[in-house]
């Protein structure tokens, strides 16, 4: 389950557990987090952490594919690959499941046109994902510029917390970028932009 923000809720999601239990699947872990999807799971402690546990049949649920990523597609399309290559399976809320048609008499060729559609139906959602997200920020850019035009725009409030974390783990820690990103669970644009602010203001 996850969300972009602190401020954001994970409650509508946990109706994926209900529907975890409906299947009389033995549920072995569930994961909460708040943090981008744009972020790579290596940025993202809890999917990176879901990845790490993952054993051959698990399957990985999930509602919606945006909560799982909202990466470019070739970077989202390698991340369910590193799903699979953990012999893991991804079962997404509203992405169609083609897995009750596969039965023991099927033809090699019969599998491979099922795998292909549901391949597509999967690569469908990433797409779709992305998209949204694209989107979202058109949307978000355009009502800033319709603001500043008025002279109604006030910018996104400051995040002292978030800043002095940042602030502190570059500066008295000596943590890298990366690590800076994964430890405060925020972007690596959001990190070189508040060590920016603070060399110009130091």
């Amino acid at each position: 389950m996850r969300v972009s923000t602190r401020e954001q809720d994970l409650t509508r999601q946990e109706k994926i557990i209900e529907e975890a239990k409906k299947f009389n699947y033995f549920i072995a872990g569930i994961y909460r987090e708040k943090a981008s999807g744009t972020l790579t799971h290596s940025q993202r402690p809890e999917l990176k952490k879901l990845i790490r546990s993952l054993q051959n049949g698990d399957i990985v649920m999930v509602e919606k594919m945006d909560r799982l990523t909202r990466l470019p597609f070739p970077q989202a399309v390698e991340l369910i690959q590193t799903i699979r290559n953990k012999g893991a399976q991804l079962y997404i809320s509203n992405v169609p499941d083609l897995s009750g048609f596969y039965n023991e008499n099927m033809t090699t060729l019969q599998k491979m046109i099922l795998d292909t559609v549901q391949n597509l139906l999967l690569n469908l959602a990433l797409i779709q994902a992305r998209d949204n997200y694209e989107d979202i920020r058109q949307r978000q850019k355009e009502g800033i510029a319709i603001a500043k035009a008025n002279n109604k725009y006030k910018g996104r409030k400051k995040n002292t917390e978030l800043h002095n974390k940042i602030i502190n783990y570059r500066f008295n820690k000596n943590l890298s970028l990366q690590q800076i990103s994964i430890m405060c669970k925020c972007s690596l644009t959001t990190v070189k932009k508040v060590i920016k602010e603070n060399k110009k203001n130091s």
